[in-house]
């Protein structure tokens, strides 16, 4: 999986948020080591916001992992997550 299937940056860039987890590998290989998150783009398009505010954002685990302003950093960042710890696209 080099990139992001399909439409996905087009979802995001309409203000879709898509989650993720690797749900599907706990139940198949009976471990509870649970992990999930999820993407999402916003964009104030406002003059009183700071810049950093605005981009892609990827929350795992709770925490806020990564933060930019193109897709393909993000893109990266989620594809090493999906690698290492078996993560699927909630239906």
């Amino acid at each position: 999986m080099k990139t992001l299937q399909g439409d996905i940056k087009k979802r995001l860039l309409q203000g879709e948020t898509i989650k993720f987890d690797n749900d599907v590998d706990c139940i198949k290989n009976q471990h509870d080591d649970y992990r999930g998150g999820e993407i999402y783009y916003t964009s104030t398009n406002s003059f009183f916001h700071p810049s950093y505010v605005d981009g892609f954002k990827i929350w795992f685990n709770g925490k806020l992992i990564h933060s930019s302003k193109t897709f393909a950093p993000a893109n990266k960042k989620l594809m090493i997550l999906f690698e290492k710890w078996s993560l699927k696209f909630e239906e």
